[in-house]
């Protein structure tokens, strides 16, 4: 049975403007790989495939190494706030020693090989390398480090901690931005040599400041993240309500368009507003294309906020039901995007990516709600058995001993018993990763596949399809 009380006190003000300062420069290193980590490896002539499939692997290796962080941190709940912090220490030097890893990753190869990267295949396949890994160790930090920080809240929908994060992506974006508008007054900016590289080294500062100012004061309250529970089994998914399968398959498709929009969108802005074959003959005139990407997605965060501050407002006076606000927030974003493998020129993209803004702030709001009233209807709060199941499951105990293992039995009818008031966060949870595992790995691949080189405009228009789809399947929940 799972004791949630506190083992410490509730936080004061500045211990939570210390977590927003966490998750500030945590969103801040995200803005920026969704910027220059297709670039930069387009930079070294990876193949559209691996271009396509890089974004999969550190989901896997968040999957991978989830079980056993959390077996090292939930295993003694009197220590829970000494091991994050602990964990926390040592996945911001992860993430420093991953930058440093990228950002000087072709500098190694040519120093090891005494030849250029365009010179020399052996270096250009080091430079590749050393960059992978770099890039590993930071998505795959960054992952936890969010779960962790999202973990600090007692609420389960926190406006504030979304809002922060938003504002963290938009100092990303306006960092990653500074091309656009010729702004080279920046001591450092002069001195490193390229955006990229003046970019990560400001989120590596952040993270040192981190370190030194925030965790130190942080205390984490000693109860168990809905993350922490295993995921269910597939014969239990499919023996759930058909609506809170529906629910799940839209969060799939909508989130799916959020995820492919994040990492095409400053590419397709880039071919946008030059002429593909001239931007690769002009590396500068590329990366001002990626920098005004970088600021169009900047207004599309400002988008987001404002979406997410409007929503509990017509959630208030019932305007308008909420499957209906997520049903046509993605509809307008689907409209947008399919227009972009025939639209392209410096005016649309000031429209059609800040528009995706609605799509975000909705994506953040709604699902969270949906699936927290679903469990209400469907779900009775029972403390018997420490998983979700059925009423005739919970009178006679002793015959459940061997499935205790599993978060969740066949259910096969609505009278469905659970532990916890967030267990709805584990289908929540699980349906993020299998989107991401999708869209960030099998839907590019067999894109790169079949089209090539149009793959970046197909990227976007099968964000705006899975919008499309979710917008649909939005209005019959």
């Amino acid at each position: 049975m799972r004791d949630e009380k506190p083992l410490l006190p509730s936080p004061s003000k500045t211990q939570i403007g210390l977590v927003y300062f966490l998750i500030f420069t945590i969103e801040f290193e995200y803005a920026l790989e969704y910027v220059f980590i297709n670039p930069f490896f387009n930079r070294h002539n990876c193949s559209v495939i691996f271009l396509s499939t890089i974004w999969l692997f550190p989901s896997i290796l968040t999957l991978i190494s989830q079980p056993i962080w959390h077996k090292y941190v939930y295993s003694d709940y009197s220590t829970i706030n000494s091991k994050k912090k602990l964990l926390i220490y040592l996945l911001c030097s992860t993430t420093i020693l991953g930058i440093i890893t990228l950002i000087s990753s072709s500098s190694i190869a040519e120093l090891c090989f005494r030849a250029s990267i365009d010179a020399s295949e052996k270096a250009r396949n080091a430079s590749i390398i050393l960059g992978f890994i770099g890039f590993m160790l930071i998505s795959a930090s960054h992952n936890i480090l969010l779960e962790i920080s999202l973990g600090f809240s007692e609420d389960e929908i926190d406006s504030s901690y979304t809002v922060c994060g938003c504002f963290g992506r938009m100092a990303g974006f306006f960092i990653a931005s500074i091309d656009c508008f010729e702004i080279y007054s920046f001591y450092m900016h002069y001195n490193v040599g390229d955006n990229i590289t003046f970019s990560f080294l400001a989120v590596s500062l952040l993270y040192v400041l981190t370190m030194c100012i925030a965790v130190p004061y942080i205390s984490f309250r000693a109860k168990i993240d809905s993350a922490s529970i295993s995921y269910p089994s597939a014969s239990s998914l499919v023996s759930l309500p058909w609506k809170m399968k529906l629910l799940m398959l839209t969060y799939f498709l909508t989130l799916g368009s959020n995820l492919l929009i994040s990492i095409y969108a400053t590419s397709w802005v880039s071919m946008a507003i030059w002429d593909e074959n001239y931007i690769k003959e002009d590396q500068r005139r590329y990366n001002m294309g990626l920098s005004w990407g970088a600021f169009t997605l900047l207004i599309s965060c400002l988008v987001t906020i404002v979406v997410i501050y409007v929503i509990p407002l017509i959630r208030k006076y019932q305007i308008l039901r909420d499957s209906y606000i997520l049903g046509l927030t993605h509809l307008i974003c689907a409209i947008a995007l399919i227009t972009t493998h025939e639209v392209g020129n410096f005016q649309s993209i000031f429209i059609i990516i800040p528009i995706c803004g609605f799509s975000f702030g909705a994506n953040i709001v709604l699902p969270q709600h949906l699936f927290s009233e679903m469990q209400s209807n469907y779900f009775k709060q029972c403390d018997k058995l420490p998983y979700l199941h059925r009423r005739s499951e919970c009178s006679e105990p002793k015959e459940l001993s061997a499935s205790k293992s599993r978060l969740f039995d066949t259910i096969s009818n609505n009278d469905i018993h659970q532990i916890g008031k967030n267990d709805w966060k584990v289908l929540l949870n699980m349906t993020s990763l299998i989107s991401q595992i999708v869209m960030f790995g099998f839907i590019p691949a067999l894109i790169a596949l079949f089209i090539g080189g149009d793959y970046i405009k197909w990227g976007m228009t099968t964000a705006g399809i899975s919008a499309l789809a979710g917008s649909v399947l939005s209005f019959a929940l």
